[in-house]
């Protein structure tokens, strides 16, 4: 017995380090990838920490890039802070960059910001599989953790600078606490409930979901201790939630309107911004399915939904009610933030818990079929789905490593302080905004500006006006040369020139 345990557990590092190895990848590259705004503007409020002083600030999260000043920063109330404050803890420990500029000190290393997630994300598989252990037992449990951990979602998402992966191992570690409370009772364990959950809602709003799934399984399972405790639970933990909106608006008063405005606009049916169009239902299903197939995985889509069937109508009470609070606290929390959730695909991680253990149930299932000889071709169809779905999460992750390679603002990035001063107002005819250029230049940018526009800013401002113009395409070279060619330039890229316009 204790040597198939230690062969058990040998199994379990080697599967954590090799999702180490995944979340390791490219653990220093800059913020130009898929979702790297997020630690673009992590960075930044860590930065501002660095410029101006925390206390200035009142510990709150400012987002604003370029040159500020305490009065002018633009402050970020929409999440719970503590993202940031273990972001710049890391960056405390871990270092910040020698950039030479007069601020040598302020650039948090991307590593530093990333390792928070990283730690999170790995104590959060421990959890996990300690989690699927209690539900189903230890073999489905290694199994699970396979599942879970070689997805796009954990090996990519799972080291992104965010509320969502340092949220995991608290929620993760609640359920599994939450489990054994349930069987045997003891106020110690009601203390580290209401610890765990305090903790988790002061990372991220989802949590709560999760709490009022649970809570309700304790009034429905428990002894009357236990739904006086989860009561005394939910108390405590809804009071630290409220200290945070309050703790916001006593720093910088008007944070708690800024808040509903941006729960109104997160809880409507938006396809982006505030002024985009709306979407349809048959779009958030799209939607929804693209983006779990694509980082979860088709394999974990399609056994886990229909484990999902099995665990519910086979598991005992207890079980079967965990197995469905974890199912309808994503959902609860995609019904109401629609818009936050049509948009980002890593969102989707909080249904990653339920989909792995139903994939692992309907795996199992299948592979018991086939030996029984109830299906001669439940092994094959297993192994089919599982190879083509490892392919194409192989693909995935490949793919969102390579959009963070865009050496061309990379290259802006890197060239565009040695032609431009901090007090520079800088115009560019870029569409899309691109903090990142902004972040790592120090200097402020106004996007979307065409030749015209800029031509007659330069004319009427008595600041110091440059323009980045970036030729796409042989109409933008002639506008270039024909509109622009009256005004001193220099080379940034092959593409791009940025002209001293008054």
């Amino acid at each position: 017995m204790q040597a198939r345990q230690d062969i058990l557990y040998h199994r379990i590092v080697v599967i954590l380090l090799g999702i180490f190895a995944l979340l390791a990848v490219r653990i220093n590259v800059g913020w130009y990838g898929h979702h790297d705004e997020n630690g673009r503007w992590i960075s930044t409020a860590i930065r501002n920490y660095a410029l101006y002083g925390a206390d200035e600030l009142g510990y709150l999260i400012t987002t604003t890039p370029g040159p500020a000043n305490p009065a002018t920063l633009r402050y970020y109330v929409n999440h719970p802070p503590l993202i940031v404050w273990t972001a710049w803890l890391s960056s405390e420990i871990f270092g910040y960059y020698e950039s030479g500029m007069p601020y040598p000190d302020a650039w948090p290393k991307e590593i530093s910001v990333r390792l928070v997630s990283i730690f999170a994300t790995m104590i959060s598989l421990s959890a996990f599989y300690v989690l699927c252990r209690r539900l189903l037992n230890p073999h489905l449990a290694l199994l699970a953790l396979i599942f879970y951990g070689f997805t796009p979602m954990i090996a990519y998402f799972g080291r992104m600078p965010n509320h969502e992966p340092l949220a995991l191992p608290f929620i993760y570690l609640f359920i599994t606490v939450f489990i054994n409370w349930i069987r045997r009772f003891t106020i110690r364990r009601s203390i580290i409930l209401a610890v765990l959950a305090v903790s988790a809602m002061w990372i991220a709003w989802a949590s709560a979901f999760f709490f009022a799934t649970l809570g309700l399984v304790a009034l429905i399972y428990g002894k009357k201790k236990h739904r006086i405790a989860i009561i005394g639970v939910g108390i405590i933990t809804l009071l630290s939630t409220v200290a945070i909106p309050l703790f916001y608006d006593i720093q910088r008063p008007g944070a708690i309107t800024d808040l509903l405005n941006a729960f109104v606009f997160r809880t409507s049916n938006r396809t982006l911004g505030r002024g985009s169009a709306s979407f349809t239902i048959r779009q958030f299903i799209v939607q929804l399915f693209v983006h779990m197939v694509s980082a979860m995985t088709l394999a974990v889509v399609v056994f886990g939904t229909w484990g999902l069937t099995i665990a519910i109508r086979r598991k005992k009470s207890l079980t079967r009610a965990v197995i469905i609070a974890l199912l309808g606290a994503p959902t609860g929390y995609m019904l109401v933030f629609r818009n936050a959730f049509y948009v980002h695909d890593y969102y989707k991680i909080f249904y990653m818990p339920i989909f792995i253990i139903g994939t692992v149930l309907a795996v199992h299932q299948l592979w018991l079929a086939s030996r029984r000889g109830l299906g001669r071709f439940a092994r094959p169809l297993v192994v089919a789905i599982l190879v083509w779905s490892s392919v194409l999460g192989i693909i995935w992750f490949v793919i969102l490593h390579q959009v963070a390679k865009v050496p061309d603002f990379q290259e802006i990035s890197a060239i565009l302080p040695n032609y431009s001063q901090e007090t520079d107002i800088i115009l560019t005819n870029l569409a899309d905004v691109h903090p990142s250029i902004d972040y790592y230049t120090y200097r402020t940018l106004v996007y979307g500006i065409a030749p015209q526009d800029a031509i007659l800013q330069a004319e009427t401002d008595t600041r110091s006006i440059k323009y980045l113009y970036c030729a796409i395409n042989d109409d933008d070279r002639a506008v270039l040369d024909e509109l622009l060619g009256q005004f001193p330039s220099e080379m940034i890229t092959d593409e791009c020139r940025l002209l001293v316009m008054n």
